[in-house]
């Protein structure tokens, strides 16, 4: 007998608990089940009643409660979300009919979604099975009818056998949490950095003074950048020398990197800050900027480049490939018509240029100024050379 009022009384106290939490629930079930319908669909379905609410109360959580309660604890989430709406990221609203209630206002807009979802995808750092593992995170914060809107994760497949990616993945990760940190406290990291020898094997680079030992880059980080899937730490490793000096913002494969720690005891140098990096000036006298540094820059390269103002000139005046300027320079490039022909300005980072002319050459050929010609002939030149070089494997 006293087992069995010891029972009741535990499950009195559980419903009692249940009863309490009925808030957090009811937020929780307006959030996976309601949704604002979009503009081509009005169902009502979208929408949750009293009774609705009610019945998956009592169904999934065991907690029983009456209109009222359900009526006062919305009105409460309500006037939260009011009265709070940094902390609650969410809005309650009902319908012209005033049947029912929704979450019309979400972490995330349903396009905001989908675009990080292709991005994650497209990473070439992330495999599929930890991607598919971060978007089901991201949509989660839908309700269950927009998640059957989003990308289908069934389409795609963890490659097998691929024990040693995922490990590399993880500490890369490891990696980027450990260089937050720095950039965060404001100190230095220091790390070995990753090459490949001739058969394209991964070694450590070589310290150049001493060929035995591994090199080690003590860096101030400022900025973890994507670029072309691709993740990097932009920061300063070149001490500052003189005002000439334009290499001070240095970047790094964050996926190349091992063995990352942050300098605590910082004997043998200090953490520069970007205002030291933006007090010595450039030639044109303009300041570090992390925006206009991933505009002007196509690819991020271990090194910072000169930036140039070229122009480029259609070969062929009949069949100009604008959208191939469009799609890689974007509103970047000033295009315009000059005697019957395309033309377009670009400000942008020097090799940059020289490839991206190798590669387009056929459609248009730099004509101004007069050095970065030069400079591409050069390249070309080189790649012909070696073109017309014997082989030893001939």
């Amino acid at each position: 007998m006293a087992n069995k009022r010891k029972d009741e009384n535990a499950d009195e106290g559980e419903i009692k608990a249940k009863k309490k939490a009925s808030l957090l629930l009811i937020l929780k079930i307006l959030d996976k089940y309601s949704n604002e319908p979009s503009e081509d669909d009005k169902n009502s379905d979208c929408y949750l009643t009293q009774a609705q609410i009610i019945d998956i109360l009592e169904n999934e959580y065991g907690v029983k409660l009456d209109r009222k309660s359900v009526s006062n604890s919305i009105l409460l989430l309500q006037r939260l979300s009011n009265k709070y709406p940094e902390d609650f990221n969410y809005e309650i609203s009902q319908p012209d009919n005033r049947i029912g209630y929704a979450i019309t206002k979400r972490t995330f807009e349903l396009e905001e979604a989908r675009l990080l979802d292709d991005s994650i995808y497209s990473s070439k750092l992330i495999n599929r099975h930890e991607a598919s593992e971060l978007i089901k995170k991201i949509n989660s914060t839908f309700s269950v009818n927009q998640q059957k809107s989003l990308p289908s994760l069934s389409i795609h497949h963890e490659e097998k056998g691929n024990n040693d990616k995922n490990q590399f993945l993880k500490e890369t990760l490891l990696n980027v949490q450990i260089i937050t940190e720095a950039i965060n406290q404001k100190k230095r990291i220091i790390f070995n950095y990753i090459g490949f020898d001739n058969k394209g094997k991964k070694v450590l680079r070589r310290a150049t003074k001493d060929p035995s030992k591994y090199r080690k880059y003590a860096v101030s980080p400022y900025y973890l950048v994507n670029n072309n899937g691709r993740y990097y730490l932009l920061c300063n490793y070149k001490k500052f020398k003189t005002a000439d000096e334009s290499k001070y913002v240095s970047a790094f494969r964050i996926d190349y990197m091992e063995h990352v720690s942050i300098l605590e005891n910082d004997e043998n140098g200090r953490y520069r800050t970007i205002d030291e990096v933006n007090a010595i000036k450039d030639e044109n006298d303009v300041k570090f900027d992390i925006n206009n540094y991933l505009a002007t820059h196509m690819y991020i390269f271990g090194d910072d480049t000169e930036l140039i103002n070229a122009k480029f000139k259609s070969t062929d005046p009949k069949r100009s490939k604008v959208d191939v300027v469009k799609d890689w320079f974007g509103d970047k490039a000033k295009i315009y018509e000059m005697n019957g022909n395309c033309y377009f300005d670009v400000t942008i980072d020097k090799n940059s240029l020289i490839y991206w002319s190798m590669q387009y050459g056929e459609d248009f050929i730099p004509v101004a100024p007069s050095y970065f010609v030069e400079e591409v002939k050069e390249a070309l030149q080189k790649r012909m050379d070696l073109l017309n070089k014997p082989s030893s494997n001939s």
